[in-house]
């Protein structure tokens, strides 16, 4: 039998009520623990929002509700998989190709927008890729200020464009 305080599959939606909370890995992630479809869910409607950018690859912050998040976007629109990894100050990430469209997957843009997303940006084109949008569960508030160089990358969210 179902506890009372789990909807049943389906239930709820992205990013408001529902099987998801919070806006930032801070808060313990946007999915609940009890919920392992909530995942699919959310992939799903992130990997509609970014189909008409046509990635060639997604792109994450090795967090494990990001890298799930990722995981399921690059599943759905068969696209390339990779992983940001931040060790000893330096950002580690492999095999971009030159030119490669790619879209940045995250759980919550949070309050800094593409705030700690920008490394990630930065990273991408730094290796020859290009960032063509930023898909998140949570919009980043609209008053958001953001570095040139990262201010033409659209982000999307089931919220509504940012």
């Amino acid at each position: 039998m179902r506890p009372a305080a789990t909807p049943a599959p389906g239930a709820g939606g992205v990013g408001g009520g529902g099987p998801f909370r919070g806006d930032h890995p801070s808060d313990g992630g946007p999915f609940r623990g009890d919920d392992p479809s909530a995942v699919e869910r959310a992939g799903a409607a992130l990997a509609e929002l970014a189909a008409p950018y046509r990635p060639d690859a997604v792109v994450s912050w090795n967090g494990t509700a990001d890298v799930l998040l990722a995981h399921v976007v690059a599943r759905t629109l068969r696209a390339r998989r990779r992983v940001l990894v931040e060790d000893l100050g330096r950002l580690i990430i492999e095999d971009v190709r030159p030119g490669e469209r790619t879209v940045v997957v995250t759980g919550g843009a949070g309050a800094g927008g593409a705030g700690d997303l920008t490394p990630l940006i930065r990273a991408v084109h730094g290796h020859g890729g290009r960032v063509v949008a930023v898909c998140s569960l949570t919009a980043p508030p609209a008053d958001t200020q953001r570095p040139a160089d990262v201010a033409s990358v659209d982000m999307i969210s089931p919220q509504g464009a940012a």
